[in-house]
C-alpha cells in the first residue's frame, strides 16, 4: 500500500512528469502521500516523460509506477509481467463532454 511504500527507500516509484497523477501528489495534504511527492520529485529520473518508458522500466528495475486505475488496469490486463499492488488511493469519476443540446 502506499503507506508501505512511503516508508521505504528500496523500490523507487514516480509517475508522469506533468500528468494527472503527479498533480494529485502534488497538491495533496494527506502527510503520505506529500512524503512520497517530495521523494519522487527530490530524486532524479523519478518521473517519468510517458507511460511506456515507465512501464519499460517497472520490467527492468525495482521501480513501482503510479497512475490511474483505469489506466493500470488497461496495462496489466494486456501484459501478464505487470500487476496492480494495493488498492485505490484517490476515488474519481469521469464524464462525457457534449456540446449543449447533445443527445448520446
Amino acid at each position: 500500500n502506499a503507506e508501505d511504500l512511503a516508508k521505504q527507500t528500496k523500490i523507487k516509484y514516480g509517475s508522469i512528469q506533468g500528468g494527472s497523477t503527479t498533480a494529485f501528489f502534488e497538491e495533496s495534504n494527506f502527510s503520505t502521500y506529500k512524503r512520497m511527492w517530495q521523494f519522487m520529485s527530490s530524486q532524479k529520473g523519478l518521473l517519468m516523460n510517458n507511460t511506456v518508458e515507465a512501464i519499460k522500466r517497472v520490467k527492468r528495475e525495482e521501480y513501482a509506477f503510479l497512475l490511474e486505475s483505469t489506466m493500470n488496469e488497461y496495462y496489466t490486463q494486456r501484459d501478464c509481467e505487470l500487476m496492480q499492488v494495493g488498492g485505490l488511493l484517490d476515488s474519481k469519476g469521469y464524464g462525457i463532454g457534449l456540446p449543449e443540446g447533445e443527445i448520446i
